[in-house]
């Protein structure tokens, strides 16, 4: 192979190289992974040593194949923006791969108070930005760990992701509260980078947030019900669910029977320790019974 269009990313411990079909996009790869992928740094070592390798193929469709455990091809045109897909199936492997080790890079966001953290769960565009800097600049002494995605093992985060994303109409309002540095526009939305997180704190709680002006239903799920979406939840990023782009690629399955084993036996664990909440209401409402549940 050729080194001179692979380059290595880190995780952890956990080592991948990707060769690319155009390394003139490599920085907005970069960023694109830092904003996915928490932990995740440049690896200067060699690409023989890596734990996996991520080969990017020319083809007229959009698919990939499993060439051996430790080896994926992808293949598409690469004549578009891929880096945030890409970024997206790199944090994949990694997801992979840190699984045996109980390690859960879960999409959530996640505020912090006196080392306790509520995870805010929920789909994009679901709002789990927005509740999480609301509940920052209600308590300034509350912190943001991140507002995209974080890793967990047992009952701590241990890691946020590097940049907050705000959308336009909110920069003025939350910059300065920040203290972050602009680093990217993109459609609706700016990243900062944003440094100042604590990590790792004790999860006592989990949140689903539907902010709305309409509603105030505010309550701790049933442990029957919390399993069901949990494991769903983590199924659908075992699965792949979380890379796909308007169905341009089919989703990879990195999924066994024990891995599926092992994710249950997690999310029965998860619930031992962790109530996950209901919030239906306005946004300080949810904001505010995010504050009580890290108070108590």
């Amino acid at each position: 192979m050729d080194t001179n269009d692979v380059v290595m990313f880190k995780c952890l411990d956990v080592s991948v190289a990707v060769k690319l079909p155009d390394l003139k996009q490599v920085e907005d790869l970069k960023f694109w992974l830092e904003r996915f992928c928490p932990a995740v740094e440049t690896d200067n070592r060699n690409s023989a040593g890596a734990d996996y390798l991520i080969t990017c193929k020319h083809s007229d469709k959009n698919n990939y194949t499993i060439t051996s455990k430790q080896s994926i091809s992808l293949y598409s045109t690469w004549n578009y923006d891929y880096g945030a897909f890409l970024a997206k199936f790199i944090t994949q492997v990694f997801q992979k791969i840190l699984n045996s080790e109980d390690f859960y890079i879960f999409p959530s966001a996640c505020v912090v108070k006196d080392n306790k953290a509520v995870l805010i769960l929920g789909d994009y565009w679901q709002g789990k930005t927005s509740v999480a800097l609301n509940t920052f600049s209600l308590d300034q002494n509350v912190n943001i760990i991140s507002d995209n995605y974080v890793i967990i093992k047992k009952r701590r985060v241990l890691y946020g992701t590097k940049y907050i994303s705000l959308r336009k109409e909110n920069i003025s309002r939350y910059d300065k509260l920040l203290d972050t540095n602009k680093i990217k526009e993109v459609n609706s939305r700016t990243f900062f980078e944003y440094s100042n997180k604590k990590a790792p704190s004790k999860i006592v709680g989990c949140v689903i947030p539907y902010i709305n002006q309409g509603d105030d239903n505010l309550h701790v799920v049933s442990k029957e019900e919390s399993a069901w979406y949990l494991y769903q939840k983590m199924s659908r990023i075992i699965n792949g669910d979380t890379v796909l782009f308007n169905g341009m690629y089919p989703s990879p399955n990195f999924d066994d029977k024990m891995s599926a084993i092992k994710r249950l036996n997690y999310v029965k664990r998860f619930l031992l320790f962790s109530d996950l909440h209901y919030a239906s209401s306005n946004i300080d409402r949810i904001s505010n019974y995010i504050l009580k549940i890290m108070e108590n």
